[in-house]
């Protein structure tokens, strides 16, 4: 895991945002993404924008507030977001941050490429103006049109996560990059000219029905050594039959594993369902490992509140019977081990085990596969 890095003492403070207070006031009760952006006529801009809308649910259940950090004035950034909403509430009321001379950025020490501007501008231009997007693209003031996209998990005033656009038209995992502190994030397909797979890398044939009309994407440099490339060849070390593992590995076997539940939290996250995984991991890892019968009370109030009260974010979906008899045994026997053992048969059966069968089917659990090794089941 990545060591936080400090930002400047009192520096989130000083950013003030749309909604009259700064980011360091956000900050004291919630991580924060903060989201760089170069102009609101770009149309990978106004893609980051819709899909962190997208998203917002599953970013408050992870207690991440996000704020758009921009560089045009802000009564012309609300105006270009109330166009780029549509009518979507949560896209016109999201938090914004103006980046004036760049005083932002500059401490994020984001890049500013030239050369990579020039060499995909025409092209990133012609498929703009060929596309439904009909905002017109002649660049505002104030606006730094090399500034490349970024964005920051920040988590008690330091840098926890980051991903920083290799191009224009990266498109980043935002609910993966917050959930596994890991992931350094990959490039995904960006529709821009027709398709060339390079040698290296290859599309996959799920990828290619999907989208047929796919477009040769920038280099990732980090990963792939080609002028063009679609998604990066995950090379397995050995032979593995992943759905012949798929049948074979058990549920709990992947909760167990520290590196097998990264990816399964974050398939949960995505299917909005990432408090049953918590629920889980807070009993198994925090609840059921604590010795001292005191702290182990202190976390059971906690996992009450977080997971199985009707105003938490992260209520778990029980039956209010269910909770009322485990409210009633930890009042009558304390913080006794099994306390939640109820509750974690009823989330497995009911709940976990459906996300899992569905994790089999995904790429992630492919990724998990050939990255981390096949682990022998746990039972």
């Amino acid at each position: 895991m990545r060591e936080p890095i400090p930002l400047k003492k009192g520096f989130l403070d000083s950013i003030r945002t749309n909604k009259g207070v700064t980011i360091g006031d956000i900050n004291k009760s919630h991580k924060v993404l903060i989201l760089f952006l170069r102009q609101s006529q770009c149309c990978f801009c106004r893609e980051a924008i819709r899909a962190i809308s997208i998203n917002y649910m599953t970013l408050l259940q992870f207690n991440t507030i996000p704020v758009l950090v921009h560089m045009e004035t802000p009564p012309v950034f609300a105006e270009a977001l109330k166009e780029i909403a549509e009518g979507d509430a949560v896209t016109e009321n999201l938090i914004t941050a103006y980046d004036d001379e760049n005083v932002i950025s500059n401490e994020f020490s984001i890049q500013r490429s030239l050369g990579d501007f020039l060499k995909h501008f025409f092209p990133t231009l012609k498929a703009y103006l060929n596309s439904e997007e009909t905002a017109s693209v002649v660049p505002r003031e104030n606006v730094d049109l090399f500034r490349v996209p970024s964005f920051f998990i920040i988590d008690n005033d330091a840098i926890v996560n980051e991903f920083r656009n290799v191009h224009m038209g990266s498109r980043p995992d935002y609910i993966r990059v917050l959930v596994d502190p890991d992931y350094e994030g990959e490039m995904e397909v960006v529709p821009i000219m027709p398709e060339k797979v390079c040698e290296g890398v290859y599309c996959p044939l799920e990828l290619k029905n999907k989208k047929p009309n796919l477009v040769d994407i920038i280099k990732n440099e980090e990963k792939v050594k080609n002028t063009f490339s679609c998604v990066p060849k995950i090379e397995p070390s050995v032979d593995v039959d992943v759905s012949q593992v798929a049948e074979e590995l058990d549920m709990t076997t992947v909760l167990s594993n520290h590196k097998y539940i990264k990816y399964f939290n974050v398939h949960c996250a995505k299917e909005h369902a990432s408090e049953n995984v918590s629920f889980w991991k807070d009993v198994h890892y925090n609840f059921k490992k604590e010795q001292n019968e005191d702290k182990r009370g202190k976390i059971s109030e906690k996992i009450f509140d977080t997971y199985l009260n009707p105003a938490s974010l992260l209520e778990i979906n029980v039956t209010d019977k269910l909770k009322k008899s485990t409210r009633k045994e930890l009042e009558e026997c304390g913080p006794k081990l099994e306390l939640f053992d109820s509750l974690v048969r009823d989330i497995e059966n009911q709940l976990l085990c459906n996300l899992f069968m569905r994790f089999k089917e995904t790429p992630l659990f492919t990724e998990m596969i050939l990255k981390v090794g096949v682990i022998k089941n746990t039972n």
